[in-house]
């Protein structure tokens, strides 16, 4: 419950995200995305607050890069794949994620991001939350 707070209290405070970021946030939501990855409300609410944190947010982009929590977005995708509540998140995450930040679009490609995101595409074609998530995500990592 404290990812979401935390994801509510960033959105659109730039002071409150620069907080976060320095108080380790980051390293206590990939702790918690590691050890509960089979708790659904743990990983959606975790994507929550990386979502707020990450957007136009270098930092925290790099931060989330190094810590490995991107794999962990893409491990929450593959493991709650029947989950729309934490595709659509995980799916919000990752373009936050990869927001205005190469490097993070590489390492999107480099770690599979790419199959959990179709597979929700394919499974879910008729959710127009998923495909607008997750569409405009792929449309980040691969701009046409």
């Amino acid at each position: 419950r404290c990812a979401y707070a935390i994801g509510k209290l960033s959105r659109e405070n730039r002071i409150n995200k620069n907080i976060f970021v320095s108080a380790g946030v980051l390293r206590s939501i990939a702790f918690s995305m590691h050890s509960y990855l089979i708790n659904e409300g743990i990983q959606y609410r975790s994507a929550y607050a990386l979502t707020y944190l990450a957007w136009d947010n270098s930092r925290a982009q790099e931060q989330i890069l190094r810590s490995g929590l991107l794999q962990l977005v893409i491990s929450a995708m593959k493991y709650h794949n029947q989950s729309t509540q934490v595709l659509i998140q995980c799916c919000r995450a990752l373009n936050a994620i990869v927001h205005r930040n190469g490097n993070a679009k590489l390492a999107a490609i480099q770690h599979d991001a790419l199959s959990p995101i179709t597979m929700a595409l394919a499974r879910f074609a008729s959710s127009e939350k998923i495909q607008t998530s997750c569409q405009g995500t792929l449309q980040k990592i691969l701009p046409s």
